[in-house]
């Protein structure tokens, strides 16, 4: 057959053409049919330029025969698989048409060369029909009818071809026509209605097909077998006459479908130009002269449609934003996001967040800005950077502002060669204010000390809240470093007078630590450091002072801090002790001891109570130290009941800490339950001070306690801010004079007066009295003859030592019935109607 398929150069010509237009449309168009139809042509275009080349050599020949019989397959099976694929689903189809296209050039081929295996041929045309069936059946349910077609065809030429391999000589021409009848099939189910272009693809591939079994076998000469051929290569270009009609077909199909969606992308922008909350306007990039605005542009700036197109954007922006430079507006408004301030009709000012993009619009260049009013939320954060940097309370910088704020004087000073001042001030014992007074008081206070430290600060300088009752204050431009002082000075001066809050008068007083750039430290932080460390100085000394950062202050605060390494380790390494000290009643008894903190002497460094204590007050050691005592306490009371069937009383200092823990009263309760002593046993002492220091929760700790049966003692009465009310809300049993008013007892009528009055008040509240700090004869009878009911100091009995103690309750017969510094005639009251302990004072 391949005698009379020879293409003249005519039908390569058309072919190429044929080939190129596919291309150019595969490539432009997403449907995946195209690219196959692309291939199917081409393969077809390859078989014709085979079939114009001759060989000599009868192998050189034959493989050039076999090349152009299967190309021809190949692009009748490219024309089956366009028409399978679905939409971007190609692998499945793909790997259905190579299980066909396989096993039919396998036996193209063997027919080509003369092979002769029947069962061969037989067992590859069952795989390829097999094949083809699985295509039909991977056709859509709504060709049902092409389904049909396609699986009677598959039967027909099965049955056919395995007939026809007896006379191999024909059997390709069968296979041939079979590949492009089932491609006529299937073009023709692609359609659903009558149309050029499907009855010309449909009769093309018919008569394509037919071709292969209608002139081939015809005994004519071979001039007239020539041009009978030519005349039957018109049904290729039948089908691909349907082929480009459909191309042009769905072409017209997209651009009607494009220019609809045009029309409504169009529409859709112009309601959503026209209709959009928020403003919006097109300007000429060279004029900046307004082409269109939106409804919500008119009715936000208060201008009309016409008002605006007469203005530019310029007009808009405000004067000073833009210091009249055309070119600084320009060039802002082409960033993509900007701010702004726009003036209004009205002329009101407000804030925009525009956002710009670059537009073709009437033939020219032109911007599509959105605005947003953004005058509130520039308003919040204005606020929201204020509080950041602000304390809300008084209005003064914070600690962050402030650290800017040192770091930008030191700089200036660095630069200008001067000194920076910085003054730490800390308000003396507000806690009190705020435990007596309240919070809302306290609040107040607050108020006035800044504005008071305020008046004294020039607008130059910065002052800060920095902590509770901390302010902060950077003093620059200092050319004479004494001059801190007479600042220092000033400042505790303005607390000479009270201040004054709604409804009452406060006295208060403050602390100052003062460091000196550079002086003191070359650094923010270290500067910081020296403050504060100067700070503590001033309040370990007495406070309503300053200090100035020095050698000795900072050795100072060192020394605070290896006294609280030392009762850290104290307190570690059992080094601690306690001490008991008589108090005796009127007839000179010692009815009860106060149990006293002592640092054993072994330890590395011995601390005074009066150095150590404070330190564990600050620190917050006083709450294991306070356990540690009670316990140690309770135990000593069993050992002494132990030993001499002895039962007395025993005093414990206890911190406001302590009292203000919740479960402080049922631990002390449970402590007294394991050592099976009495609630009577033991006795609290606190100081008005600690009253005054979180006054529910020890006022609740108090109250379960008291009514468990231990008493409470008022220490150092006198010295503090307590109220007669608040004191006769609390169960107190006993009040303590302050040793400040006994020791002067004999040297001023005014601290006997006081001495008089707290005995007085006593009585008249049902409480008993102890006098703290007698140290002579003198002022034991002042305050027996003033009623006085206990009597505790250095000229009755120093603190002594548990063994001390233990031997005389071990020894009852060295055991004195009354103090030798007592006279019998007095006989009072009794503490708490006991039989009376007595001890020998040496």
């Amino acid at each position: 057959m391949g005698d009379h398929l020879q293409g003249s150069w005519i039908n390569l010509v058309l072919l190429g053409l044929l080939i190129t237009f596919f291309g150019v449309q595969q490539r432009n168009r997403p449907q995946l049919y195209f690219r196959f139809w692309f291939a199917g042509w081409l393969l077809i275009f390859l078989s014709f330029i085979s079939n114009e080349l001759k060989f000599a050599d009868p192998k050189a020949s034959l493989l050039n025969e076999l090349f152009r019989l299967d190309t021809v397959f190949l692009g009748g099976a490219a024309f089956v698989i366009s028409f399978v694929v679905k939409g971007g689903k190609v692998l499945k189809p793909l790997l259905l048409g190579i299980a066909v296209t396989v096993p039919g050039c396998l036996v193209i081929d063997l027919n080509a060369i003369g092979h002769t295996s029947y069962w061969l041929l037989c067992l590859l045309i069952v795989i390829g029909q097999a094949s083809s069936l699985l295509v039909n059946l991977y056709l859509p349910m709504r060709w049902r009818r092409v389904r049909s077609l396609g699986i009677a065809l598959c039967i027909v030429f099965c049955a056919a071809t395995l007939h026809v391999a007896k006379d191999s000589a024909s059997l390709h021409e069968w296979i041939m026509c079979e590949i492009f009848l089932y491609a006529g099939l299937l073009y023709a189910g692609t359609y659903r209605r009558l149309s050029i272009e499907w009855m010309a693809g449909t009769i093309g591939f018919i008569a394509w097909s037919g071709s292969y079994l209608l002139i081939a076998p015809l005994k004519v000469h071979p001039t007239a077998l020539a041009l009978l051929w030519q005349f039957w290569s018109l049904p290729k270009y039948v089908v691909s006459f349907a082929m480009t009609l459909r191309i042009f077909d769905g072409a017209r199909a997209d651009i009607a479908k494009l220019a609809d969606g045009y029309k409504l992308l169009y529409e859709d922008f112009r309601l959503l130009y026209e209709n959009h909350p928020l403003p919006m306007w097109i300007y000429d990039k060279d004029s900046l002269r307004f082409l269109s605005v939106n409804s919500a542009a008119c009715s936000g700036y208060g201008f009309t449609k016409e008002q605006f197109l007469d203005k530019t954007v310029s007009d808009l922006v405000v004067e000073e934003d833009t210091d009249g430079s055309e070119e600084i507006l320009t060039n802002s408004l082409r960033q993509h996001l900007q701010y702004g301030r726009h003036r209004l009709s009205d002329g009101r000012v407000i804030s925009v967040e525009m956002t710009e993009r670059e537009i073709q619009f009437a033939n020219r260049s032109a911007g599509f800005v959105l605005a947003i009013d953004v005058t509130e939320r520039e308003e919040l954060n204005r606020k929201l950077v204020y509080r950041a940097q602000h304390d809300v309370l008084t209005g003064l910088p914070n600690r962050l502002l402030l650290e800017d704020r040192l770091a930008q004087s030191l700089e200036r000073a660095n630069r200008d060669n001067t000194h920076v001042a910085l003054f730490t001030v800390d308000v003396d014992r507000f806690k009190l204010v705020n435990d007596t007074f309240g919070h809302g008081v306290g609040d107040e206070c607050l108020k006035k000390i800044a504005k008071r430290l305020s008046g004294r600060v020039r607008k130059a300088d910065t002052i800060a809240r920095t902590g509770g009752e901390e302010f902060t204050i950077i003093v620059g431009g200092v050319v004479d470093p004494d001059d801190v002082e007479v600042m220092a000075e000033n400042l505790l001066r303005l607390f000479d007078a009270p201040l004054c809050i709604p409804g009452q008068e406060l006295k208060v007083s403050i602390s100052i630590g003062v460091s000196l750039y550079p002086a003191d430290a070359v650094d923010a932080d270290n500067l910081r450091i020296k403050s504060d460390q100067a700070l503590f100085y001033a309040k370990r000394n007495g406070r309503n002072r300053f200090a100035i950062a020095s050698e000795e202050v900072c050795a100072s605060f060192n020394d605070a801090l290896a006294a609280e390494r030392a009762v850290r380790n104290a307190l570690r390494d059992d080094g601690f002790e306690l001490h008991y000290q008589p108090i005796y009643d009127r007839e000179g008894v010692a009815s009860r001891f106060e149990a006293l903190l002592r640092m054993k002497p072994s330890c590395p460094e011995v601390l005074p109570p009066a150095m150590f204590i404070p330190i564990a007050e600050e620190s917050g050691l006083i709450l294991a130290i306070g356990s540690w005592v009670i316990r140690q306490v309770c135990a000593q009371l069993v050992a002494w009941r132990d030993v001499a069937d002895t039962r007395v009383c025993v005093a414990i200092n206890v911190s406001a800490r302590q009292l203000a823990q919740k479960e402080f009263a049922a631990r002390i309760l449970e402590i007294l339950r394991e050592h099976d002593l009495s609630p009577s046993s033991i006795e609290f002492e606190l100081t008005e001070t600690a009253l005054m220091s979180e006054p529910e929760l020890i006022k609740d700790s108090m109250a379960k306690l008291a009514s468990a049966g231990i008493q409470f003692a008022i220490d150092d009465f006198g010295t503090g801010y307590s109220s007669l009310a608040r004191l006769a809300d609390l169960p107190i049993a006993t009040l303590k004079i302050d040793r400040s008013f006994v020791v002067q007892l004999n040297r001023t009528n005014r601290r006997n007066g006081i001495v008089t009055s707290i005995i007085q008040m006593a009585e008249t509240m049902g409480v008993s009295v102890v006098a703290e700090g007698v140290e002579d004869e003198i002022q034991l009878s002042l305050l027996r003859g003033r009623g006085c009911d206990y009597f505790q100091g250095y000229y009755l009995s120093k603190p002594m030592q548990v063994e001390t103690l233990t031997n005389a309750f071990e020894e009852q017969s060295q055991l004195l019935l009354r103090h030798p510094n007592f006279d019998a005639q007095d006989t009072s009251r009794s503490h708490c109607g006991r039989e009376p302990l007595l001890i020998n004072p040496e």
